[in-house]
């Protein structure tokens, strides 16, 4: 599973963390370990099943607050009638399919009603990030602190790294911190020491009271 870029946590203004429903009706007899570690590095809690009856149950009591359905080439059970029960128990959650194979009809029959997103899995990492990612700005949900803190930082050293017209490689040279660890930093994928902080904002011209600035 190739690695792109995290930032999110729930805190509903409310704070418990952000739960979400895998409902896998594809007929695959394996569990798609692949999406739950994703959603899992994502600070992401994670129900699983494959019955539409138990999945809208738990939308209908509030259990969750996004679902992912799972469809196959021959799914156990007719996507659109899925979304119409899910939406039936609770409307006000997103509901983002995910296809093997996508097919233009039911891609159409599904934006129809309502599904959040309709994503291909063979590109489906990038594209499933930034579904979330809106997703969860539209129902309003925020950052954790610390993942807030993580994005914040990355940001501001991406942004003096731009504004001085810094490459990646410049700036691990400048610093002494690897190409890799720098974008990780930049993209909130990374905890950073105050060591590799010191180095970078050193490297840039700033002080550690700059980009701590509002923290």
């Amino acid at each position: 599973m190739p690695q792109v870029e995290s930032g999110w946590s729930h805190s509903f203004m409310k704070t418990t963390p952000l739960t979400a429903l895998v409902l896998d009706i594809s007929r695959s007899r394996k569990k798609d370990t692949d999406l739950h570690a994703f959603l899992k590095e994502r600070t992401l809690q994670v129900k699983s099943m494959r019955d539409p009856r138990r999945g809208a149950e738990i939308l209908r009591k509030g259990m969750v607050q996004l679902v992912l359905l799972v469809v196959g080439r021959r799914s156990s059970h007719d996507p659109v009638e899925v979304l119409d029960r899910f939406h039936a128990a609770n409307s006000d959650i997103p509901v983002i399919v995910i296809s093997p194979r996508p097919k233009l009809d039911e891609a159409v029959s599904l934006v129809r009603g309502n599904a959040y997103d309709y994503l291909d899995r063979k590109t489906l990492w990038v594209d499933l990030e930034k579904s979330i990612s809106r997703a969860i700005a539209d129902k309003g949900y925020t950052l954790s602190r610390e993942e807030k803190l993580n994005e914040t930082l990355g940001e501001r050293i991406r942004s003096s790294r731009l504004e001085q017209e810094l490459t990646l490689k410049q700036l691990s040279t400048r610093a002494g911190v690897s190409i890799s660890l720098i974008s990780q930093i930049e993209l909130a994928r990374s905890n950073a020491s105050v060591s590799t902080l010191h180095k970078l904002t050193r490297a840039l011209n700033l002080s550690l009271e700059q980009l701590f600035a509002d923290f």
